[in-house]
């Protein structure tokens, strides 16, 4: 069941970057802390480079600040965190998505299990994106058990 839900998590974020909507609504960075694999915090970012290289096609000009990548290629080993950051993106829509029937159930958020003291340390989510002209920064701080912090904040960028 995980893996078809990975999967289709894929197959949704596959379509949303061949529609012509990736100008408009574009994400930034996301960092994962204390979830599966990454015990400390980890950070995937599409900002690009200077490199002016295939700019024309790989690069989205927010504002004169900010340019961010259409896309990215993971690569690494075997159980490197590849598929964890799938399965944070999956957690995290899930998250959004299903509000628990019964308050004890507990949140489904899984920590680092490798060391004793990161099952006592909430699990921690961050993600910065763009929709349109608006930055958004989504912060999501959770233990097994109950949510320490849930925040969304934004601001107005400046037009190019």
């Amino acid at each position: 069941m995980q893996n078809f839900r990975i999967k289709a998590l894929y197959v949704r974020f596959y379509l949303y970057i061949c529609r012509n909507k990736i100008n408009a609504n574009m994400i930034q960075e996301i960092k994962i802390k204390n979830f599966l694999s990454f015990k400390d915090e980890v950070c995937f970012s599409f900002e690009a480079t200077n490199d002016k290289f295939a700019e024309e096609s790989q690069v989205v000009t927010i504002n004169e600040n900010t340019r961010l990548l259409r896309f990215a290629i993971i690569y690494g080993y075997n159980a490197s965190g590849k598929s964890n950051l799938l399965r944070a993106l999956d957690f995290l829509l899930y998250f959004w998505s299903f509000k628990p029937k019964d308050l004890d159930s507990g949140t489904g958020v899984i920590p680092f299990k490798l060391d004793k003291t990161s099952a006592d340390v909430p699990s921690c989510f961050e993600m910065v994106f763009f929709v349109r002209d608006t930055k958004y920064c989504y912060q999501l701080e959770l233990d097994q058990y109950q949510v320490y912090l849930e925040k969304l904040s934004y601001y107005k960028t400046p037009n190019l």
